[in-house]
């Protein structure tokens, strides 16, 4: 476990969530995207139900709905019966009034016998907001396994602007060229916002195409490593030190039948 958590550190690897999208330059990239992100713990041995119910009943009713795209990710390294969904969220007030999404897209009957259909399957929910940073991203979505990691800033004055900063002069260059030697298929930078545990925090999610090139990443020393040499990677995780303490990394990935 301790290369992963070196390679995600220097690489600034970071699902959610995330979630559906080679490179894509910063000046071209899309305003800043606000996501809802739902961590779902399913009752243990129960998992093929869940996705069953999600293929058949949940992601149609999501479409009636209006709802543009939906991805869902599987923990690979975490909680084994996690599962993670991330889809675009206009505004708060689709949370007004009493039906949900589902009950409006179905039907009051309709759409409370599908809920409950959900929570027999489940241990707990959780929703939080997530803003996307549009200007950071570099292939959204470019590939299937999303290594995220959160990172918390450093206390003191100017710690998000001078990351922010950090982020766009000196990692988005190394990403956009790693993304175009091969190594990477992608990568995203969100805050966490509303609902989140704590809000502030910044999931770095670098994504591939399958996890043999992730250990191809590891067993270079990182993406870092393998794009700029020995001795620009430890200035560059010198620089990264005094601005965020990372706090953990997780592996995803994306389940196809289960997003649009």
């Amino acid at each position: 476990m301790t290369k992963p958590m070196k390679t995600t550190l220097w690489t600034l690897a970071a699902l959610m969530i995330m979630a559906p999208l080679g490179v894509s330059l910063a000046q071209n990239a899309p305003a800043n995207t606000r996501i809802l992100v739902q961590v779902t713990q399913v009752k243990p041995g129960r998992a093929a139900e869940w996705r069953a119910l999600q293929q058949n009943e949940v992601l149609p009713a999501l479409k009636k709905a209006g709802v543009p795209s939906r991805d869902t990710l599987e923990t690979l390294l975490g909680n084994p019966n996690e599962f993670v969904t991330l889809r675009p969220l206009d505004n708060l007030a689709e949370f007004d009034g009493q039906q949900g999404l589902l009950q409006r897209a179905l039907g009051a009957r309709a759409g409370d016998a599908l809920v409950a259909k959900l929570a027999d399957l489940t241990v707990s929910t959780e929703r939080y907001v997530i803003t996307r940073q549009g200007a950071l991203a570099v292939a959204l979505n470019g590939g299937p396994i999303r290594v995220t990691t959160t990172y918390r800033l450093q206390p003191g004055p100017g710690g998000g602007a001078a990351f922010a900063d950090f982020l766009r002069t000196e990692a988005l260059p190394m990403i956009q060229q790693a993304k175009s030697a091969g190594r990477i298929a992608g990568w995203g930078v969100s805050i966490t916002n509303q609902g989140a545990e704590e809000q502030g925090l910044r999931l770095l999610t670098t994504y591939y195409p399958n996890l043999a090139a992730l250990d191809a990443v590891n067993a270079a020393g990182g993406v870092v490593q393998a794009t700029l040499g020995e001795a620009a990677a430890q200035t560059f995780a010198t620089k990264q030190a005094r601005l965020v303490t990372p706090v953990r990394t997780i592996i995803r990935r994306r389940i196809p039948e289960l997003s649009y």
